[in-house]
């Protein structure tokens, strides 16, 4: 990488990374990892995305090991906070899953590029994203 990148992962960008799996993008976010230039964080919203699934049996992970994970990866970890609900308000219905829009509007609070294999990502003009 050659130049300073902030990142937040999409949920299915960290069970991506946990799993072993991706392709050429998931590289990149992987390089970030090993570049001082680059911060990658993950959401508080992330882990709670994860117990709900969990508990459901929608995702086999549970939050435990995904965090474990995460913390020794040197992943930044991100709360929600008040001025992420005022920019989450401001968003435009073009994504109706409540995670990925809160996800978007911490992303676009901080200033952070988003990365998401979601399409409807795309959407939201303002959004720096990565695909993976």
């Amino acid at each position: 990488m050659s130049r300073n990148l902030d990142l937040l992962l999409d949920t299915n960008v960290v069970i991506s990374l946990v799993d072993g799996v991706g392709g050429p993008r998931l590289d990149q976010v992987r390089a970030c990892f090993d570049d001082p230039t680059c911060t990658i964080s993950i959401s508080a919203l992330t882990y709670a995305e994860i117990a709900i699934k969990h508990t459901l049996g929608k995702l086999a992970h549970s939050t435990g090991p995904v965090r474990q994970a995460a913390v020794a990866s040197g992943l930044t970890e991100l709360p929600f906070a008040a001025g992420h609900a005022e920019q989450l308000a401001l968003l435009p219905l073009h994504h109706r899953d409540p995670f990925d829009r809160m996800l978007i509007a911490q992303a676009m609070s901080e200033e952070l590029t988003m990365v998401s294999a979601d399409r409807e990502f795309r959407k939201y003009e303002g959004l720096s994203l990565l695909s993976a």
